[in-house]
């Protein structure tokens, strides 16, 4: 009886802690919100680049979001450019909060690597 109250008990603080505000999740790539928030932050990166080109999103390679008050999305996108670059690729790391009820979205980090 001692191991079916213990089972209980694991199984219960699993469930209660998995879902607690604040802990990253992986999501789906897929997800509207994350594809949304991928597009804003490559917009914001192209306006705030000095290249002559301009780059795009060639896929997101991962994504993780934490509820806070909104949504703080962290993204891993592999990226390239329109024109003018040699076809060069790069990857770049985007953390986006999106607070819909306030209709703001921010992009508040970037990382990136081996731009072209």
């Amino acid at each position: 009886m001692a191991c079916c109250w213990q089972s209980l008990g694991v199984l219960l603080f699993v469930a209660v802690f998995a879902q607690i505000p604040g802990g990253l999740q992986d999501v789906s790539t897929d997800r509207e919100d994350v594809q949304r928030a991928a597009t804003f932050a490559v917009a914001e990166y192209n306006k705030a680049s000095n290249h002559s080109y301009t780059s795009k999103m060639i896929r997101i390679l991962s994504a993780q979001a934490q509820v806070v008050a909104g949504m703080k999305f962290y993204l891993h996108i592999e990226m390239g450019c329109t024109h003018g670059c040699h076809n060069k690729e790069f990857s770049c790391k985007f953390v986006v909060l999106e607070v819909l009820w306030k209709n703001i979205m921010k992009l508040l980090d970037t990382k990136c690597n081996s731009q072209p």
